[in-house]
């Protein structure tokens, strides 16, 4: 690890919305670990039936452990019949399916089941055999620690899972760098409805290298920014609505851009599930944080 100025990295930082470097990196690199200013507070049934991605992916995992194993489609895919229920008992607003737009044909079609098979996937607690998929032993021993659980699929989503697997947006880290910092931003700021600019210009402000525009001020010039779209789509509408932490609305069209505006507010179960501490001053911290290593 690099040795750190413990004065210099201790000090709050405005474009840091008042955490020291030394603080952020815990929220970068290792954002629920015990010493991180991010906690994770303990679960209880009404929280678990609240997070749409952990309550789904408890329902499948029951599944694989009361039958010992499910045969998937012929693509490698879930039924479809089980597809559609994790849709419906998870309530992940979808605009194309909601609208009618678009059906439900495979799982491929609900994008919070797709990534739940992959996060389980990725942390080792399911496996594909034969075309049939079951619980592996980790995946067992999680079954009843919610918590645990929880905390798994979080840090799965946040750092192995590519975020941009659903999409062309030509940055591939927008978003998912920095992704416990957007849920602060979100509890500081999100007890009224903002604009996804406004947001937008919170995180490129703070981390102004994904921004290579000459000036921030181009958030607002442009009637569609692709940056400003990716952040918003990829940290609101798919990773914090998927766990039930903000709620998304289009205001009227405004006649300088020619579209509406999307804004986005936190929901209660974000300060229910989160606490963020306030800055604090690390005595004596000479090395940055070591960062999430998956599986430990």
């Amino acid at each position: 690890m690099n040795n750190i100025d413990p004065n210099a990295s201790n000090q709050p930082i405005s474009e840091f919305d008042g955490y020291s470097t030394y603080e952020m990196a815990w929220v970068l690199f290792n954002p629920l670990h015990p010493n991180s200013p991010v906690h994770l507070n303990p679960l209880t049934d009404d929280l678990i039936r609240r997070i749409p991605m952990l309550h789904a992916t408890l329902f499948l995992m029951n599944m694989l452990h009361d039958s010992g194993e499910i045969k998937l489609t012929a693509t490698g895919n879930l039924p479809l019949k089980l597809v559609k229920a994790m849709h419906e008992m998870a309530h992940v607003p979808d605009e194309m399916l909601d609208a009618g737009i678009s059906k439900i044909r495979c799982q491929q079609d609900v994008m919070m089941v797709d990534i739940s098979c992959a996060l389980l996937d990725f942390s080792r607690l399911t496996k594909k055999r034969n075309n049939k998929l079951s619980l592996t032993k980790a995946g067992q021993k999680l079954l009843n620690k919610p918590d645990e659980l929880l905390r798994t699929l979080l840090l799965t989503h946040g750092f192995q899972f590519p975020w941009s697997h659903y999409d062309y947006y030509d940055n591939e880290q927008v978003g998912q760098f920095g992704w416990a910092f957007s849920l602060r931003l979100l509890s500081l700021y999100g007890g009224q409805p903002r604009t996804d600019r406004w947001f937008a210009r919170k995180y490129f402000t703070a981390f102004p290298e994904h921004y290579p525009q000459e000036s921030l001020e181009t958030i607002d010039t442009v009637d569609w920014n692709p940056l400003v779209s990716c952040y918003a789509t990829r940290s609101f509408k798919r990773f914090a609505m998927m766990y039930g932490l903000v709620t998304f609305t289009r205001g009227p069209i405004r006649a300088d851009f020619g579209k509406r505006e999307e804004f986005f507010q936190a929901t209660a179960l974000l300060h229910e599930l989160f606490y963020f501490k306030e800055h604090v001053s690390y005595i004596g911290a000479t090395n940055f944080p070591p960062m999430y290593v998956p599986g430990e």
